[in-house]
């Protein structure tokens, strides 16, 4: 191997090592995100759906940002669960009804105001997912819940 040839991959080594010790040293400004306002103290936890069972949700969606996956769920009037997103499978149907129920029971620990903490102070301007959840009514309506997870 030639003298000039070391000399060049010296300098290569040297040159790369200075931009990595530049790239990790530098001084990063942080974002400024607004300030989330504190809850009051004695606020009890809220249920995040109304008080249903799962046997009333006929409909379970969950999407990822950026639509990299969605999968829905439906109840047929036989109550059995079955997957028609990605990839029409039945499914079993007790797993989901668990699922549902977990899902049913979730309470929040504080209510915010909308107007004074902006979705972005928590980091839920874009939900990383959300879950729909379609509850049937006793008069044949139903009523959809959309849960957005940060």
């Amino acid at each position: 191997m030639k003298w000039r040839d070391v000399g060049i991959l010296a300098l290569i080594v040297i040159v790369l090592g200075g931009y990595v010790y530049y790239s990790n040293n530098r001084e990063v400004e942080p974002e400024e995100l607004p300030v989330p306002t504190p809850p009051p103290a004695d606020q009890q936890p809220i249920s995040l759906f109304p008080p249903v069972t799962p046997a009333e949700v006929t409909w379970l969606e969950v999407r990822y940002s950026g639509g990299i996956t969605e999968t829905v769920i439906t109840r047929d009037e036989a109550g059995q669960w079955a997957q028609t997103i990605p990839d029409p499978e039945p499914l079993i149907s007790t797993t989901v009804d668990s699922q549902v129920g977990q899902l049913l029971t979730l309470t929040s620990r504080r209510t915010l105001a909308a107007d004074a903490n902006p979705l972005s102070a928590y980091g839920l301007e874009e939900p990383t997912a959300e879950i729909v959840l379609v509850i049937a009514g006793a008069d044949g309506s139903s009523v959809r819940h959309t849960l957005h997870i940060g």
